[in-house]
């Protein structure tokens, strides 16, 4: 059976990249200022509230319909259906290669699973796309410091600390590994 796009669903589809595009540029900016303003807070508790908008503003991707199977692939994981799970995020990553969540949700399956690898490169993607993320930052860290690569965890939490300086546990982890590399990582 042939799949055919009439000119209105056509035009439609059009209209809705047009809104998707304002919606990301408008997404962007409340990141941005959201960012800016984690960055400058000092109060842990007001800095978790700000992380929290972070993250539901990163959840929305600008499509309904990523959303909804974003949705399933989160109810999958709680299930410990993770092959469903990742059968809805790879398909997410097709229709929106830019949706830095799918990439995310993906990393952490590959966690629970012990396929560090996949792991490691969905968390790179997801960083190449929104570099601030600070929950995939914070993961990565942990992965890269539980893998051995120790310098390499303490620049990642460096760049979290960055992003969100009152993070918790980050500024520990942070001292930690430094004094464990005795300063030399850097």
């Amino acid at each position: 059976m042939a799949l055919l796009i009439s000119p209105v669903s056509a035009q439609q589809t059009g209209q809705e990249k047009r809104g998707v595009s304002v919606v990301a540029k408008d997404q962007k900016a409340e990141l941005d200022g959201l960012f800016e303003t984690l960055k400058k807070t000092s109060n842990p508790q007001a800095a978790a509230r700000i992380a929290a908008r972070i993250r539901t503003s990163l959840s929305h991707s600008g499509s309904e319909t990523v959303d909804l199977m974003m949705g399933w692939a989160q109810e999958a994981v709680g299930n410990q259906n993770f092959g469903v799970a990742l059968d809805f995020l790879d398909q997410i990553t097709i229709i929106d290669p830019d949706y830095a969540e799918a990439y995310g949700l993906r990393a952490t399956i590959y966690i629970i699973t012990q396929d560090f690898e996949k792991s490691k490169a969905d968390m790179r993607k997801a960083l190449s796309l929104e570099p601030r993320h600070p929950a995939i930052l914070a993961a990565y860290a942990q992965l890269l410091q539980a893998e051995g690569n120790k310098k390499q965890a303490l620049r990642v939490l460096e760049r979290l600390l960055g992003v969100y300086p009152t993070a918790p546990d980050a500024q520990q982890a942070y001292f930690d590994l430094f004094n464990e590399l005795d300063g030399r990582a850097i």
